[in-house]
């Protein structure tokens, strides 16, 4: 049972990042690092994939010395076990070898960079994902520090490794792209992710048609790709043709269109275009009434995100309007201990402090960090109930609807 909840855990967490969620993502990284220390060991494979998703959940909010420190801890478990030649260390060294390239620690890169590419080319079979990718690391640092000379036949080496794994079927092509992609993004490559996935779409538009649900899903995810790399002009495009092609399949009143909008306003928001942002997501709000109803989880999400917005430029009343409306609906549907509800509370005490009413942000802090505590105790095991019911379990949040 133990087992089973850590990868449900494990599987909320996961989620939890790849929807940028990060703050989240540590809360539950943490509870997952305490429980597989406590039941499985110290050196259990479990603690050092507990330690990795702590580390990528720092490094997206710019923690990197805590990142760090974090990746090393699961580079240690993993050497332990599985072993130091298994493909999974090697992974987690060329995805080491990643971050140290990112945060401009050339030399270690390269060096990480080539010990895992190394590792992996013993590895009988065709060559891996994780090869692959580790090679495309290579090339890009050596790019990036005026090596071209070098990188240049790896680049071609990667080309080659991709060709080959694509059939000729375009169909297949696709799906062979669109798994290349889903790799990068999850590396953090985010600009071969956008390339990749905008080569899947150019074969599903001569194929399937430009409004095909396929081209739709392609769309949605280069722009996804395109604001991870903060290039939000570059996104705004793709976003738009997104909300043509939505509005023409389902209507102007759909979770399809409204989802379609919510990226658009995220994307116009992180390309300056705060006005533009904020008149997409009131647009988003009046659709999720009318399709959901004015006490929806679906609107809480909405009103929480524009709080957001009327906050960036100063309009903190409105920003704490809707922040408060959001608060009493998410309480009231995922109840005052879950995660997404303390962020939001967070989220309105600094509404409140940066508007000048600290000491009403003071006592909403305070009453978070209590609630916070009280998830965090609720994780110990009960010897007298060891069969937790998953929808009650601590280490399983429940699935909480986007907020954009």
């Amino acid at each position: 049972m133990s087992g089973d909840r850590w990868t449900r855990g494990l599987t909320e967490a996961r989620r939890a990042l790849a929807e940028e969620r990060n703050h989240d993502a540590q809360a539950l990284f943490t509870i997952l690092l305490d429980f597989a220390f406590k039941h499985y060991g110290p050196t259990d494979p479990r603690v050092g994939m507990s330690h990795q998703g702590l580390g990528e959940a720092y490094e997206a909010t710019g923690r990197e010395a805590d990142a760090e420190k974090h990746y090393k801890c699961a580079l240690s478990c993993f050497e332990k076990k599985p072993g130091a030649q298994h493909p999974q260390t090697l992974g987690l060294i060329a995805a080491l070898g990643g971050f140290y390239r990112r945060t401009g620690s050339h030399s270690q890169a390269e060096m990480l960079l080539q010990k895992a590419i190394h590792g992996l080319e013993q590895i009988p079979g065709p060559p891996s994902e994780e090869l692959i990718n580790a090679l495309s690391q290579l090339a890009g640092l050596y790019c990036e520090t005026k090596r071209k000379s070098e990188a240049e036949p790896i680049l071609e080496r990667v080309v080659a490794l991709r060709e080959g794994a694509l059939t000729r079927d375009r169909s297949e092509s696709v799906k062979a792209l669109s798994e290349f992609a889903d790799q990068q993004m999850q590396r953090r490559n985010y600009c071969e992710a956008q390339l990749l996935l905008e080569e899947a779409l150019s074969v599903v538009e001569q194929t399937l048609g430009e409004t095909h649900g396929e081209a739709a899903e392609l769309l949605e995810r280069i722009g996804r790709a395109a604001i991870a790399g903060f290039r939000h002009d570059e996104a705004l495009p793709f976003i738009e043709k997104l909300v043509v092609v939505q509005r023409a399949n389902f209507g102007e009143r759909s979770d399809e269109m409204a989802a379609a909008l919510r990226l658009l306003g995220s994307a116009s928001y992180g390309a300056g275009k705060q006005a533009e942002a904020i008149g997409i997501y009131e647009r988003v709000l009046e659709i999720s009434k009318a399709i959901h109803g004015p006490a929806s989880l679906p609107v809480a999400s909405d009103l929480h995100k524009l709080s957001l917005l009327y906050a960036s430029p100063g309009t903190y009343a409105k920003a704490a309007s809707c922040a408060e409306q959001a608060l009493k609906l998410r309480e009231k549907h995922q109840g005052v201990h879950h995660l997404e509800v303390i962020s939001l509370m967070k989220d309105l005490a600094d509404i409140y402090a940066n508007s000048g009413q600290q000491d009403i942000a003071e006592e909403i802090e305070l009453k978070a960090r209590d609630r916070l505590r009280n998830v965090q105790l609720s994780t110990a095991p009960s010897s007298a109930d060891p069969a937790t019911p998953a929808d009650s379990d601590p280490l399983v949040s429940k699935t909480a609807v986007k907020a954009g």
